[in-house]
């Protein structure tokens, strides 16, 4: 998915900008999440495009798609890098709103355009051998303010959990990077009762549920 062509010049020159800073790096995910930090607030401060952008998701215009499938439902895709250096997701919380406890396959650099966003981090205190299971432990919460940031590393190394603390609805920006590791999925985790869950993206769900459905016809 990438309509270039209807994106905001402002958006495709940050774009174009962070995918040769990228380049350059040598493809550590430390080194890559301080290139992408270096511009990142130049992005999160401009509240003139975010809320262009979001006057064309109101009325429906070619960019952004919003048809295009995400994995979250308040998540918006902005730009899928052609050469899969990163991706860019804006993300829409209501009051209150947040996502589940999560991983990510990827780096990533993500910060409020508007509002004051959450970030709950976990570690996870288990050995991983018990299929379903999971033991977290929280670690730190922070809330940041546009113009900061925060990061997060791929699989164990990244648990978090972000959202709306407060009673407006806010605009999150987000950056990732090219996945470090071939899964279909993200791990989803309820802290409360120790489990592990995959999170599946919509079209390897309805594939998931063909597969379920199909075995039940050969019975």
């Amino acid at each position: 998915m990438n309509n270039n062509k209807d994106m905001p010049g402002a958006l495709a020159d940050f774009c174009e900008r962070l995918r040769e800073g990228l380049k350059k790096g040598d493809g550590d995910a430390l080194s890559m999440i301080e290139k992408t930090r270096l511009l990142f607030p130049e992005l999160s401060l401009n509240r003139s495009l975010f809320q262009n952008v979001l006057h064309a998701v109101a009325r429906g215009e070619a960019f952004p798609d919003i048809s295009y499938p995400t994995m979250f439902d308040s998540e918006i895709i902005l730009f899928n890098d052609p050469e899969r250096y990163f991706t860019m997701r804006l993300f829409i919380w209501g009051p209150g709103q947040y996502d589940p406890v999560h991983d990510h396959n990827a780096w990533g650099v993500i910060g409020p355009v508007s509002g004051h966003l959450e970030v709950i981090n976990y570690d996870r205190a288990d050995d991983g051998r018990t299929e379903g299971r999971a033991v977290l432990r929280e670690r730190d919460r922070m809330t940041i303010a546009p113009g900061e940031d925060y990061y997060v590393l791929p699989l164990n190394a990244g648990i978090h959990r972000t959202g709306n603390p407060s009673e407006e609805t806010i605009v999150q920006v987000s950056i990732y990077g090219r996945p470090s590791v071939k899964r279909d999925f993200i791990n989803g985790f309820d802290p409360e009762n120790d489990r592990v869950y995959p999170i599946y993206g919509p079209k390897m769900k309805k594939r998931k549920l063909a597969v379920e459905a199909l075995e039940h016809f050969s019975r």
